[in-house]
């Protein structure tokens, strides 16, 4: 027995080593013309060989050809779609016997291969051959014939090159192969990789293991172990795909590290953010084309994200649910992906559920967390209507905005050193991007700080429709006080903005304002403001203005101290100037303020309906505001109140406001002077007393209540009779008229005061 299965062997060698040595010495090289020439009638494009045909001289028989070319499309860039300057195919004899055709080793050397589209997205790999053309409807229905198996072993591609042009976009990418190798022993054994190539010159570098050829033909259970370094970016894949010949059913863990994505740029064709160093990490399960994330974690400089749930569909990111978390020190650290300048707030810490139903995105259960403030609610995106659409429900225990503020004050401070004409600003509006969404917005916060008020128990319901914003209402409760505010701005013209506001502030405490924290305690005020307007400016908006403003105080105490006379504050100022112990050690005590102005197309006017009630004194106030041009003029009237121990010379000429709402001025109105009969020159000599003995100081012409005048609740109090006009005097007599005027008011002013 073992001698005839010595013979059978001996012979089977005899008989290989035939076969090898018959098709060595056959002269396939005769075929080559009738080779070209089927691969031309089955593709229809130009196929050349320019070499010869040979067989190498081997136990394995080798078909090596040089030279192939093979022709594109009528429509193409260049002539040949495929070139190879050298391919070798090393064929084994015994599979042939069963129909098997196993390749051992495949070489291609030097092969550039041109796929591109044309304007309609037509791809120059669709043949249309007259084969094809003359095929009967029901050719593609036929029964398949029984195609060989076929295997190759080892496939190794140097110096090659892969181009791709989008002949829709015009875009043009290339990958360029220095080496590519696959290796397998056999059937059973995992395959070895080996990758050296660049992506439109991006270096990419892969190794690792895939599944058996044994498992790719069966479909089923592919392994996968790969390491990927892709221009210092490393990428690897853990895990097995259930169906590898339709890219399904991936199970696998994943890392992705990076020091920098400046050169993925190319890949994404824009800039992308300096997030470095990156690491990322997770799980990834795909079925039935469906993806499940599990333990995602994604380091991004600074900022750590988190991702578990499912994806549906991923190519149009929907079927959404996923538990979302993210962390960062501070808000400045999303500076480099805003391109913004946000201030140093935090801790931040958000979790989140995010789903998608209807078309819209779903924040579900959001906890947001930023230093000491906080948000918690929901939020939903539309984007699937003519605008997007924002709609969220937050509640809060605390929203901090100083951190923002005390940002926008520095750079206001720095802006003041260079002096402003004006505070409204003539920018124009952002009325096209109101129209540009849709919004609602509900939110109550039980705290907002701001660096002057501490707003509590705040409402604010919100909403924005085609260019329509509506604030209604705004309520809070502000210094001990209440605010209550609705606003309408209609925008939906696009290129002017219609306004309409209401703010009605009761109890309100001044001294909570930091500027009057240490000058004034008590007086409770009342605000009310209804104003209408329109413009494509806020100083559009002001200069055709229309409403009241109505401000009244309480009882309260101005605060006095020697520090006060350095003070720059335009009032204060102006008070001081119409009494000089008001920056003495002395309080005054507040009876009572009003400020009521009628605003009509952009002039607001009062008649005497500014009034301040004192222990020392009143102040009536008259005149205007342009708000067109920001101009003041108000003339402020100081009297004398009954009993009160204050020299005359303490109590200058009339006061005038001038100047603007950016730059305020307080000064003498000698106008005011010399059409009350006394020279300007009268009375910057004589201090004021000529001005004193004209009357404007008697005490008999006082308001009683100047509030109740501003407030048009009585009329002002007659001046005395006037005797009879005399003929008039001559500049001397005038002047000595002055003098003696002056003594008198000195006197009497004296006798007053100590009677």
């Amino acid at each position: 027995m073992g001698k005839l299965l010595k013979i059978f062997l001996g012979i089977l060698v005899v008989l290989v080593i035939g076969i090898v040595v018959a098709i060595s010495l056959v002269d396939i090289n005769q075929y080559k013309d009738e080779l070209i020439k089927l691969v031309e009638d089955k593709t229809g494009r130009e196929f050349t060989i320019d070499g010869e045909l040979k067989i190498g001289v081997s136990l394995i028989p080798t078909v090596v050809v040089e030279g192939v070319k093979f022709g594109n499309a009528k429509w193409g860039s260049k002539p040949d779609m495929l070139s190879v300057d050298h391919f070798e195919a090393q064929v084994s004899l015994m599979p042939l016997l069963n129909r098997n055709i196993q390749v051992n080793r495949l070489i291609l050397i030097s092969p550039e291969i041109l796929l591109e589209t044309d304007k309609n997205g037509v791809g120059n790999w669709v043949l249309k051959t007259k084969e094809a053309k003359e095929a009967p409807p029901d050719a593609g229905k036929t029964a398949p014939s029984s195609l060989p198996a076929f295997t190759i072993n080892n496939v190794l591609i140097e110096n090659g090159g892969l181009t791709y042009k989008d002949g829709i976009s015009g875009k043009t990418s290339k990958i360029s192969i220095s080496k590519f190798n696959v290796v397998t022993p056999s059937f059973s054994d995992p395959v070895e990789l080996l990758l050296s190539a660049a992506y439109n010159e991006m270096p990419i570098s892969v190794e690792g293991t895939l599944g058996s050829l044994d498992s790719l033909i069966e479909n089923s259970n592919f392994s996968l172990n790969i390491k990927a370094d892709i221009s210092n970016a490393k990428l690897s894949i853990d895990g097995k795909l259930a169906k590898p010949t339709q890219g399904k059913g991936l199970d696998a863990d994943l890392t992705f590290q990076t020091d920098s994505l400046a050169a993925f740029e190319k890949l994404a064709d824009r800039k992308l953010p300096a997030l470095a160093p990156i690491a990322v990490s997770g799980h990834v399960t795909e079925q039935e084309g469906a993806y499940l994330l599990k333990g995602i974690k994604a380091n991004l400089a600074k900022l750590r994200i988190g991702l578990d749930g499912k994806v549906a569909d991923p190519k149009k990111v929907k079927g959404l649910d996923l538990a979302l978390t993210f962390a960062a020190d501070s808000l400045s650290d999303l500076n480099e992906v805003t391109d913004s300048k946000l201030p140093a707030l935090g801790p931040i810490s958000l979790s989140t559920r995010l789903t998608d139903k209807d078309n819209a995105y779903h924040l579900g259960a959001l906890k947001l967390q930023a230093g000491d403030s906080d948000l918690a609610g929901d939020v939903t995106l539309n984007i699937t209507g003519k605008h997007p659409a924002l709609s969220a429900k937050l509640n809060s225990n605390k929203i901090d905005l100083t951190v923002f503020e005390s940002k926008e004050k520095g750079e206001k401070d720095k802006q003041k050193k260079v002096k402003k004409e004006k505070i409204f600003s003539s920018d124009p509006l952002p009325l096209e991007s109101l129209k540009s969404a849709d919004a609602s917005l509900d939110i109550n916060a039980k705290q907002i700080h701001t660096t002057d008020l501490l707003l509590e128990n705040v409402k604010l319901a919100l909403t924005l429709n085609n260019g329509k914003l509506a604030v209604k209402p705004l309520n809070a409760n502000l210094a001990g006080g209440t605010l209550s505010t609705n606003l309408n701005l209609d925008a939906s013209g696009g290129k002017t903005a219609v306004m309409d506001t209401n703010v009605d502030i009761k109890n309100f405490q001044p001294s909570a304002l930091p500027d009057l924290k240490d000058k004034l305690t008590g007086g409770k005020t009342d605000i009310k403001l209804n104003a209408k307007g329109s413009g494509n400016s806020i100083s559009a908006i002001m200069a055709g203005l229309n409403g009241n403003l109505l401000l009244t105080m309480g009882e309260g105490k101005l605060k006095s101290s020697e520090t006060d006379a350095a003070s720059s504050d335009v009032f204060l100022k102006t008070y001081r100037m119409l009494n000089p112990k008001a920056s003495g050690s002395q309080d005054t005590q507040i009876k009572c303020g009003v400020v009521k102005f009628d605003i009509k197309d952009g002039i607001a006017t009062t008649d005497k309906g500014i009034a301040l009630a004192t222990d020392k004194m009143n102040v009536i106030g008259s005149g205007t505001v342009n708000l067109k041009t920001e101009a003041l003029d108000i003339g402020v009237t100081p009297q004398a109140r009954e009993g009160v121990g204050i020299s005359a010379g303490q109590l200058a000429e009339l006061v005038r406001l001038q100047g603007t709402l950016a730059n305020p001025e307080a000064g003498i109105d000698t106008k005011a002077a010399v059409m009350a009969g006394v020279s300007a020159g009268a009375a910057v000599a004589t201090g004021g007393l000529s001005i004193l003995a004209q009357g404007l100081f008697d005490r008999a012409t006082a308001e009683e209540d100047p509030c109740a005048l501003a407030l048009g609740l009585k009329t002002a109090k007659s001046a005395p009779e006037k005797k009879k006009e005399e003929a008039p005097k001559s500049v001397t007599e005038k002047a000595t008229d002055t003098v003696k005027d002056a003594g008198t008011a000195i006197k009497d002013t004296f006798k007053g005061l100590f009677d």
